[in-house]
């Protein structure tokens, strides 16, 4: 069975934040795994997955959420071994300075802005939609839903040419509803399910990993390594841990 993983990241800062990672150590990370033949791919890779044909041996997706300056850089160093970023962005997001005012878990950075992202598409970046004002999709109503993806869409189009290919709930947040009013716009959408995406991943509700767990990758390691293994699986005995006493 073919399997992609696909790491989520934030942002590049040399700060403590959970959602950072130093620029220096991402470089590394993607340096290290192209020497093992792992190259960062596109939503082509996911959509191939999907429909059970092959995939780039070693392939896997470095996406980034949100719209952090720093992704510039970001696709600059998976450019660098022949590869790319996929970015899902929240539309509002753009050319704010810093990009979340007031929040202290996030790093102090502005946001990337339209014409550096019209340079990231051109280079081969991909950018897909993380909807239009980064909220919870589950506290909105069914019309507010609506217009979060519709303007999403719309400023993606206007501003980059592009139409989005696939989704990213904001704050990994999705219940039935929401699934379901994302689904008739979009046809992949990703979530916070931990592992990697195969043909029986559900394509409303894709898995990925998020990167702060696996910082020791810049050094040491793969992707389908032990210490990768045993976090999926140790996460996955607490969420179920976590879901029975909430049930």
């Amino acid at each position: 069975m073919f399997s992609l993983p696909v790491l989520t990241f934030h942002a590049l800062a040399a700060t403590s934040h959970v959602v950072a990672w130093p620029e220096a150590a991402f470089d590394a990370m993607v340096l290290r795994l192209a020497r093992r033949g792992r190259t960062p791919q596109g939503l082509d890779a996911i959509e191939a997955c999907q429909a059970g044909r092959s995939v780039a041996k070693g392939g896997y997706l470095v996406t980034f959420d949100d719209g952090y300056e720093s992704v510039v850089a970001a696709h600059a160093s998976c450019r660098r071994v022949g590869g790319r970023i996929v970015l899902f962005l929240a539309t509002s997001l753009p050319e704010s300075n810093p990009i979340f005012p007031g929040e202290t878990e996030c790093p102090v950075q502005a946001a990337v802005t339209w014409s550096e992202l019209r340079e990231l598409v051109k280079d081969g970046a991909e950018v897909a939609s993380h909807g239009h004002r980064h909220v919870d999709l589950r506290k909105l109503s069914d019309f507010e839903i609506e217009h979060e993806l519709i303007n999403a869409k719309a400023a993606l189009r206007d501003y980059l040419g592009v139409a989005p290919r696939a989704f990213a709930y904001p704050f990994g947040a999705v219940n039935a509803r929401v699934r379901g009013i994302v689904g008739a716009h979009h046809a992949l959408a990703f979530g916070t399910r931990l592992g990697a995406v195969t043909a029986e991943s559900d394509a409303l509700d894709m898995p990925r990993l998020e990167a702060h767990y696996f910082r020791h990758l810049s050094t040491r390691g793969d992707l389908d390594g032990i210490a990768v293994q045993a976090y999926i699986g140790v996460r996955r005995v607490l969420r179920a841990v976590r879901g029975s006493f909430h049930g």
